[in-house]
């Protein structure tokens, strides 16, 4: 496990607070990087239509599509 708490934070990719969670740009290793964190969903039960369980295998897809295109 990598230890990203003292990770300097890319003006590249800059800071968001999406629906699925808190993502930030940082630079790693002189690359870089996006850090996703997922959203605490507890107490959302009876939110309709609200549902996280596929949002890592969507966040794949479209990385992967952006890496396709360059």
């Amino acid at each position: 496990m990598i230890d990203f708490s003292d990770a300097k934070l890319s003006s590249h990719n800059l800071e968001y607070d999406g629906r699925a969670g808190e993502k930030k740009g940082i630079i790693f290793n002189n690359e870089f990087w996006f850090l996703k964190f997922p959203k605490n969903t507890m107490g959302m039960y009876y939110v309709k239509g609200l549902s996280y369980a596929t949002s890592p295998l969507s966040e794949y897809i479209v990385s992967n599509i952006y890496r396709i295109l360059g």
